[in-house]
């Protein structure tokens, strides 16, 4: 019982790690770092007194039992209620960027390049190969559909 206790713990450790490292600097990641601190607490309260290799005994079931299996249902109940929230709040992400990711993919159906790094980079993707024997007025006509494209990209860019 009390070497799963401090498995638990180490559990507990790791997926702090993980949250903090992906949402730490979010809202949501902030406070779920404190919940998982706040569960460390109570587990800690019988893992730093009952080491991991003890013999079960009775009287560290009678010391430590109670606590020992409060602990690990509040760890549960944590761990579902987190589990939700942050499939809910996948869900929710989701369903905002969609919008975005629509507008997207029609810029880029008409052959513009969307930066990938921060979605505000809008280029022209078409490559205009002009054959050396072209007339002057195919010229004109590409060098027009370029300054026409290029301006179109600085409109889906947001820039002046």
């Amino acid at each position: 019982m009390f070497q799963s206790l401090h498995a638990l713990g180490d559990l507990l450790q790791r997926q702090r790690t993980e949250i903090e490292s992906t949402l730490g600097h979010r809202a949501m990641g902030v406070a779920a770092c404190e919940v998982l601190d706040e569960l460390a607490a109570v587990i800690a309260t019988v893992t730093d007194k009952v080491p991991a290799a003890a013999p079960i005994t009775r009287t560290g079931i009678m010391q430590y039992g109670d606590r020992a299996i409060a602990a690990m249902k509040l760890a549960q109940n944590v761990f579902d209620k987190l589990d939700e929230i942050l499939k809910q709040g996948g869900a929710d992400v989701y369903q905002r960027r969609q919008p975005q990711i629509r507008l997207i993919d029609r810029i880029e159906s008409e052959g513009y390049a969307v930066d990938s790094s921060d979605f505000t980079t809008v280029s022209d993707a078409k490559v205009y190969a002009a054959p050396d024997n072209c007339d002057a007025a195919a010229r004109i006509q590409l060098d027009a559909e370029k300054i026409t494209r290029a301006e179109q990209a600085r409109v889906y860019q947001g820039s002046p």
